[in-house]
């Protein structure tokens, strides 16, 4: 079993908007990364802002290293964590919708992955994390698939969550990311829109209709494709009764 040794250290720039992150990966030379933070952190307490930049700064690297965002890699890696931050941080919950959309996509890449804490002021524990705040889409490379003919469509949060919500009851938490890329691989484009969904890409996408996309599978799995400054989104999926 590899293991991989993160040591983070975070701060957000309340000024700014953004977090600052310095990290040495398995006692490396430490290097630099900035995230940009969609909705600003800005809880009175600063050591509780400071918290939630670790976790964001984590959940970005563990991206960057394809840990964590192709689902497959995560699968028998020991992730050590030796910051008390994150384990305050992984303690908080929202109330806000915005910020549980991004608490299941999060969870959905870190199944598989052994999330092992390093404390020095406590026993380390296993825990299933979870992020408090926002992160802003152009920060990094999403994960996600290849479409047949478009090219390599980036899942969005959004859209994993919609799926979420649509196979609640049908399908587990650490299916969902895995499954929506099988989705994305076996769709084809929809050749002939109805017409009720040309007006409605018209109302809805205005001049931005040429950069979108409809993509469908053979079991009725509707994908709305956008290209957003020169990348290709998972905006949303939703499942389309099929005629007979």
């Amino acid at each position: 079993m590899s293991v991989v040794s993160l040591s983070i250290d975070a701060r957000y720039l309340l000024e700014e908007d953004k977090i600052l992150c310095t990290y040495s990966c398995d006692g490396k030379t430490p290097r630099s990364l900035e995230i940009k933070v969609l909705h600003p952190l800005r809880d009175r307490i600063e050591d509780k802002n400071n918290e939630r930049a670790t976790l964001i700064a984590t959940w970005f690297l563990l991206v960057h290293f394809e840990v964590a965002g192709q689902n497959r890699a995560g699968i028998g890696l020991k992730i050590e964590f030796s910051r008390d931050e994150v384990v305050r941080a992984c303690s908080l919950q929202s109330r806000t919708a915005g910020l549980n959309k991004l608490a299941t996509f999060l969870r959905t890449q870190f199944i598989g992955a052994e999330i092992r804490l390093v404390c020095a002021s406590s026993k380390a524990t296993f825990f299933e994390p979870f992020a408090c705040a926002v992160w802003a889409e152009t920060s990094l490379q999403l994960p996600g698939a290849w479409a047949q003919g478009l090219g390599f469509v980036s899942i969005s949060p959004h859209a994993i969550h919609k799926y979420y919500e649509r196979t609640r009851g049908d399908l587990a938490l650490d299916k969902v990311f895995r499954k929506i890329q099988f989705h994305i691989k076996g769709a084809l484009p929809v050749t002939a829109l109805p017409q009720k969904v040309i007006r409605d890409k018209r109302t809805i996408y205005g001049s931005r209709q040429n950069n979108t996309f409809y993509y469908q599978t053979k079991t009725g799995w509707q994908m709305v494709i956008e290209k957003r400054k020169g990348r290709l989104i998972l905006a949303t999926i939703y499942q389309r009764l099929l005629d007979n």
